[in-house]
């Protein structure tokens, strides 16, 4: 009754909308290629996953390849300790300053 009542009450309110949050441990989220990513301040698209960067010895993600540009591409390294948010099968959220931003290393596959 409680969750109709505020679903009804977000749906009549404009440019409202409703997530929903699963806690995973972060070693069982899923990051696909293709996987759009997005900055949060200010909310801008980066780019989308272009492959995932994992340490050998323990299999934890060290980096994303991200592939900015749109005719232009761009594929730059990520590092993992910017990643703010993953919504699985929708997108990426990062936190990243536009200096560090402009710093990101280039990848070549």
């Amino acid at each position: 009754q409680q969750s109709q009542a505020i679903a009804g009450l977000v749906a009549s309110t404009p440019g409202a909308y409703i997530s929903e949050r699963l806690n995973k441990p972060l070693d069982s989220v899923d990051v696909r290629e293709d996987l759009q990513v997005w900055r949060n301040e200010p909310h801008q698209k980066l780019g989308e996953v272009e492959r995932g960067l994992f340490d050998p010895s323990t299999g934890q993600l060290q980096a994303l390849v991200v592939r900015r540009g749109f005719l232009l591409t761009r594929d730059v390294v990520l590092p993992s300790r910017y990643i703010t948010e993953v919504i699985d099968e929708v997108s990426v959220r990062v936190d990243i300053s536009d200096r560090d931003l402009e710093k990101l290393k280039g990848y070549e596959a």
